[in-house]
């Protein structure tokens, strides 16, 4: 199976996402002792692909699909596997993710705290907890809150 050509757009989303991930989150988050997890609707087979073709395999510490879960976000059992992996009270997760339901709801029904990356092909979330529009503002929010 061939890895689908990307769009420059994606390919311009993705670097970004991979910049900031490795230099700010990536090093918090390890300095932190942060559990990272990729709760995604894709196959196991195009995610891992995924992660490893644009180098962000080393910076998720577990990965659950809809596959592996049986059912994709925003039903509860992703988020009960990416639970029973990290082993830490839903208190004590942030999930971000720009889908209003299948990221912000699915979070929200298990009392994370939910941060939405906001883009204009995104609504905005009535429940997200904290709303931000590029990553670098994310590792701001995530100064004042820890």
């Amino acid at each position: 199976m061939k890895i689908r050509r990307a769009k420059k757009e994606e390919v311009n989303k993705i670097s970004k996402i991979i910049s900031v991930l490795d230099t700010k989150h990536y090093k918090f988050s390890k300095k932190d002792k942060i559990k990272t997890v990729n709760i995604t609707d894709l196959t196991a087979q195009i995610q891992f692909r995924k992660m490893v073709y644009f180098d962000l395999d080393d910076l998720f510490d577990f990965v659950v699909t809809s596959e592996e879960a049986g059912a994709n976000k925003p039903s509860a059992k992703p988020f009960e596997l990416a639970l029973k992996k990290v082993n830490i009270d839903a208190n004590d997760i942030w999930i971000i993710g720009d889908d209003p339901i299948s990221d912000i709801a699915g979070g929200t029904a298990f009392n994370m705290k939910t941060l939405q990356i906001k883009h204009d092909k995104t609504p905005l979330s009535q429940d997200a907890d904290f709303v931000f529009y590029d990553f670098n503002s994310l590792h701001s929010t995530y100064c004042k809150l820890r």
